[in-house]
């Protein structure tokens, strides 16, 4: 069996952070359950299941938010991916229909509206391509092997002397134990000792009873008599002379007379006085069998004590427990030590190497309404400025792409309450975050479009000089091919970014206005993601009828974004 290696916990970032907004994450734990049975295009999506397989060692997991996009519409799924573990996320029909993306009846999804599955890791605070962990703020360079491994010495360090201190405890408590068993078996000798004595005097005491009802026996039933007659001599007087015939004696003579008296036997006074010096010894030997008992009583309650002190000494396992993790530790910082040394060599010979906060994604499994929808390998770190995995379920061109990933929901940002208060905070996150490439816009293999839309927000104005307001599309065009968005599923809608704050037209500009733009097209990393078009000419941004088509759109306008497609083709990597 191969052994797994557990490694220390890296500091990660928090989980929200002040200023910079967020969305709830949706979808529960779940387990994986579904058929492969083929699901139909015009299916109502109901429920979707996405499994996540992360792969296994050193800085594989992740602790950033990760979110889930199909095109028309993105969750934040969870920010908790172990290392070798396979998480299944489960998102309901309230999930999917939620009220954070405002959608009508309307917008409910189907099937045929997927063209892709994407996954996204974002960075610290759920930035797009912000450091993957705070590790890279604390160290110059970032938190690679090399600037990791002094604090990893010492953490081995710590853990060898955690060690120490817990199996100093567990010899205490061993000791303890030791000590509390000896005076169990002493004080059980004891009370052994004490219940001998009680014995013998008892039977002490049977005796002497026993021989007093044998001589009170002998007593009365005359074994031992009580008298015995006795001749006894004895002097008396006579009257002499003539006592008859002078009434009163005038001369006595002395004479000696017998008789026989009854006289107590000395057997019997012997017996009388034996029984009361035997009824002494019995009161005697009563007393020390009751100071006996007592004693024995006393010492059974102490061992009692000490049963019971043992009884929980022995049931504690907290430092036997706190040996075996704190020898745990001790092994995961070795081998993280090893590792981290190891990845420091790889990268002193030019190999790139691994980084806290970097995901490892092995694989995705997607199911729809309880059906597999798609499977697809990853086996490559989600990281800063390769932070997504996709899967095309058809061959997608780049205007296709652009269709399909047209969002089915208005950003939530917007605040019809506080319609500015995006752009406000734009002033400071534009030229600190996105002009740094953080939550910043990245370019697709589209370079520009066309769209004309309904205008459902009010423009807003920011700080950062742009003006700010959303469309839901009714027809876009791009390499020379136009799309009617009502045949092509739900609703889409687009986030315009006028980089023109002096045209102030957007103020006579009310909801509901029809409006054509053509411009460049970016996608904005904030939270979800989303299309832009950033349109940076008055000609590019105008007010069209009701009944205006994009097909009267300059041809010069559409010759002139067609070769700035083809440049940034050219000169720019195709994301994936």
């Amino acid at each position: 069996m191969l052994a797994i290696i557990v490694y220390p916990s890296i500091s990660v970032a928090q989980k929200e952070c002040i200023l910079v907004p967020t969305a709830p994450v949706l979808g529960t734990a779940s387990s994986f359950s579904a058929t492969s049975d083929a699901l139909q295009p015009e299916e109502e999506v109901t429920s979707i299941q996405i499994r996540f397989e992360t792969g296994t060692g050193i800085f594989t997991s992740d602790t950033d938010d990760v979110w889930f996009d199909i095109g028309p519409r993105a969750w934040k799924v969870g920010d908790d991916f172990g290392s070798g573990t396979s998480k299944t996320i489960a998102l309901t029909a309230e999930d999917i229909n939620n009220a954070y993306f405002n959608l009508g009846p309307e917008g409910k999804l189907k099937v045929k509206d997927i063209a892709y599955v994407r996954v996204e890791k974002k960075g610290i605070c759920g930035l797009t391509d912000a450091p993957d962990s705070l590790l890279d703020l604390a160290f110059p360079g970032g938190a690679t092997p090399a600037n990791l491994l002094p604090q990893a010495l010492g953490d081995f360090d710590k853990a060898q002397t955690a060690l120490g201190v817990a199996n100093d405890v567990l010899q205490f408590h061993q000791k303890a134990i030791q000590a509390e068993q000896e005076a169990i078996d002493k004080l059980t000798g004891t009370i052994a000792a004490l219940r001998n004595s009680e014995t013998s005097v008892e039977k002490q005491a049977l005796d002497v009873g026993t021989g007093i009802l044998q001589k009170q026996h002998d007593m009365e039933t005359g074994a031992i008599q009580q008298f015995e007659n006795v001749v006894e001599t004895y002097t008396d007087k006579v009257c002499g002379g003539i006592a008859g015939i002078i009434p009163v004696c005038i001369l006595w003579n002395t004479v000696q007379k017998t008789r026989i008296v009854q006289h107590i036997t000395q057997a019997w006074t012997d017996a009388t006085q034996w029984i009361v010096n035997e009824q002494t010894q019995a009161a005697s030997l009563g007393k020390q069998a009751l100071d006996l008992q007592t004693s024995i009583t006393n010492t059974l309650s102490e061992q009692a004590g000490h049963s019971a002190t043992l009884t929980q000494l022995l049931a504690d396992k907290t430092a036997e427990a706190n040996v075996a993790i704190a020898s745990q530790a001790l092994d995961a910082a070795k081998a993280y030590d090893q590792a981290l040394n190891d990845l420091a060599q790889k990268a002193l010979s030019g190999i790139p190497v691994p980084q806290p906060g970097q995901w490892d994604l092995h694989a995705v499994t997607v199911a729809v309404n309880g059906k597999v929808l798609s499977t697809f390998i990853v086996d490559r770190r989600l990281k800063r400025n390769d932070s997504s995995a996709i899967s095309y379920l058809k061959p997608l061109s780049p205007e296709d792409e652009f269709i399909f990933g047209l969002r089915a929901n208005i950003p939530q940002e917007q605040n019809e309450e506080r319609p500015n208060s995006d752009e406000i905070a734009a002033g400071i996150t534009t030229p600190f975050f996105k002009d740094n490439g953080i939550s910043g816009w990245q370019p697709r293999p589209l370079a520009a479009a066309s769209a004309l839309g309904i205008l459902r927000h009010k423009p807003s104005p920011g700080a950062d000089g742009f003006v700010s307001f959303d469309l839901e599309l009714q027809q876009v065009e791009a390499r020379g091919r136009s799309f009617k968005v009502n045949e092509i599923g739900a609703p889409r809608y687009l986030r315009i970014e006028y980089s023109n704050v002096a045209d102030t037209r957007y103020l006579q500009w009310s909801i509901g206005t029809h409006l054509l733009v053509q411009g460049p097209v970016l996608w904005d990393t904030d939270q979800y993601g989303f299309y832009e078009l950033h349109p940076t000419r008055r000609s590019q941004v105008s007010v069209a009828s009701d009944s205006d088509t994009l097909s009267g759109v300059p041809d010069v306008v559409t010759a002139v974004m067609k070769a700035k497609w083809w440049i940034e083709r050219l000169f720019t990597p195709r994301l994936r």
